[in-house]
This record gives C-alpha cells, sequence and structure tokens, in this order.
C-alpha cells in the first residue's frame, strides 16, 4: 500500500524507530506521538519565546466563504493524491516505491477504531493546526519582512518540504506548501488550517478504507481529474471572494 504521497511524512525519529523496534512497536502510536513532540511541542514554545498572539500569527476571524475555498482546495489536492497514490501502487514495480520512500502506507493502517480516531486526530487535527502556525504564520511572516511576500511565499514552502525529509518528493509538497501559503496570505491561517486538515483527513480516510489495490486504475484516474477540477474551482475562486469580502 502506497504511503500518501503528497503529504503525510514519517519523520526521521520515527525512521529510526521503525529500523530498529518495528516487529513490537505500535508505529501508529509512535507516529501520533513524533507529531506531537517534533512539530506541536516546538512550535508552542516557539510562539511562547517570540511572545506572539495567535492574531498577530494570522489566527483572526475568517470568512465563512473562505473557509468554504480552503475545505475544497484540501478536498480536491486528497482526491488527486488517492488517484495518483492509487496508479503508483496498482502500476509501479516494488523496487520504485521502495526507492520513493513510497512503502511505508501500513504504518498509517489503523489496525482499531481507537487507533483511526488518534491518527485522524493527530494527523488531520492538531499536526495541521500547528504546522501552519510554524510555516505559514511564523516563518513566513518573519521572512515577508525581510523580502518580497512571493519570495517569503517561496522560501517557507521550501522549508516545508524540506521538513517532511524525503528529497525525491520535494516539488510536490513544495508545491502543497505554496498553496497552503497562498490561502493564508489570501484569508488568514484558518483556510490554510481548513485546507491542511481536509487534505490529511481525506487521504488518510482513503488509505484506511479504500480499497486500493483492488480498484481499476480508471477509477484512481477519475478520482485524479475530479479532484484536479474542485482545486482549481477552489483556488480560482480566492481572488473573487477576496474581492467581494
Amino acid at each position: 500500500m502506497l504511503a500518501l504521497p503528497l503529504g503525510l511524512k514519517i519523520d526521521s525519529i520515527l525512521l529510526l524507530v521503525l529500523l530498529y523496534t518495528r516487529d513490537w512497536v505500535n508505529m501508529r502510536l509512535v507516529l501520533a506521538l513524533t507529531q506531537l513532540g517534533v512539530v506541536c511541542l516546538p512550535t508552542a514554545i516557539l510562539i511562547w519565546m517570540a511572545r506572539q498572539n495567535l492574531r498577530g500569527l494570522g489566527l483572526t476571524r475568517p470568512a465563512p466563504l473562505m473557509l468554504a475555498a480552503g475545505i475544497a482546495v484540501g478536498c480536491g489536492l486528497a482526491a488527486l493524491n488517492v488517484g495518483l497514490g492509487g496508479l503508483i501502487t496498482l502500476l509501479a514495480p516494488e523496487e520504485l516505491l521502495r526507492l520513493l520512500g513510497l512503502d511505508a502506507g501500513p504504518m498509517l493502517l489503523a489496525q482499531s477504531g481507537w487507533e483511526l480516531a488518534m491518527l485522524l486526530a493527530v494527523v488531520g487535527g492538531v499536526g495541521p493546526l500547528f504546522e501552519e502556525l510554524l510555516f505559514r504564520g511564523l516563518i513566513q511572516r518573519d521572512l515577508a519582512t525581510r523580502m518580497s511576500i512571493p519570495a517569503a511565499m517561496a522560501l517557507s514552502s521550501a522549508v516545508f518540504a524540506g521538513f517532511h525529509l524525503n528529497p525525491l518528493l520535494f516539488l510536490p509538497l513544495f508545491g502543497l506548501g505554496y498553496l497552503f501559503a497562498y490561502l493564508a496570505l489570501r484569508g488568514g491561517l484558518w483556510p490554510a488550517i481548513c485546507a491542511h486538515a481536509s487534505y490529511n483527513t481525506l487521504s488518510l480516510l482513503a488509505l484506511n478504507r479504500l480499497p486500493m489495490e483492488s480498484s481499476r486504475p480508471i477509477v484512481f484516474c477519475i478520482i485524479a481529474l475530479l479532484g484536479t477540477l474542485v482545486a482549481l474551482a477552489a483556488i480560482l475562486s480566492l481572488r473573487s471572494l477576496k474581492k467581494s469580502l
């Protein structure tokens, strides 16, 4: 099974644990704890050290239509992810999957209801909140005081992509981060958080609930096409939404 190729990461700490303890450690629990320890706690400490209030980081009251656009972007990108991931799973040789680091899907397969709930809470909720606070709230806003806004968006997206520790997926992750940065620029952090959370949640649910390996390639092509259309429509609507608010 293909690990989510365009977003969900396996952190370096998790990889080290996997190498030595994968036969007896609950990897879903390790993933959740790693997300909390590597992202959430350090981000909270950085916000406290910088004496930043949440409104100053972009957590202002969002417009409902902006939130809807963010959710639509996340859902569309998740569908694109599921479609491309399914095609790669069906068509790519195992050697290529291992080379790309995309054969870690079983670690995200919940073995029980509580594991799935835990993954959804961390990967689909807490994780996106703190990652957006870190990359778009702290890093991007600080960079924007030192350089142009497009350059700040690009550099923060590069940091976001590099943080996922998979050089072969750097460009897709960069694009994902840039879209989140654009959402944050247009409507504040909440639309970006909603897009990030929707993307992670739907991708995780698809990995755990869809019969990926028994579906036909045409099904994944349709899913990817529909996801692309939804994401593009939502992204194109952002400019008109901003002008109408």
